[in-house]
């Protein structure tokens, strides 16, 4: 256990220090410029087609969202309209026991 932490201390330096102090010339070189400037044009790609989804969904769904509702207010309705009949199929099955 104690190796590897000494290797990981003795070789960690080794790696970050460069990166710590290069870091600028890493962000001006050509291959990096490149690539994010790729990354920030798909980013910028990707969010434009996810709002057009997001608008195709919710326009596509609102046919939908009616449908659903206006089945449950009709079926909320036919289970108020049966509620009486319910109780008095009740009350007349508590009269035949008693």
């Amino acid at each position: 256990m104690n190796d590897k932490v000494k290797l990981i201390v003795n070789t960690l330096p080794l790696i970050l220090v460069p990166l710590i102090k290069e870091r600028k010339k890493i962000k001006e070189h050509p291959d990096v410029k490149h690539v994010t400037e790729t990354t920030v044009d798909f980013s910028h790609k990707v969010k434009d087609k996810s709002i057009e989804t997001k608008e195709k969904v919710s326009e596509k769904s609102q046919p939908v969202i009616s449908y659903v509702g206006q089945k449950k207010r009709l079926y909320d309705y036919n289970k108020q309209m049966k509620q009486p009949f319910k109780e008095e199929k009740k009350e007349a099955k508590q009269l035949q026991k008693d």
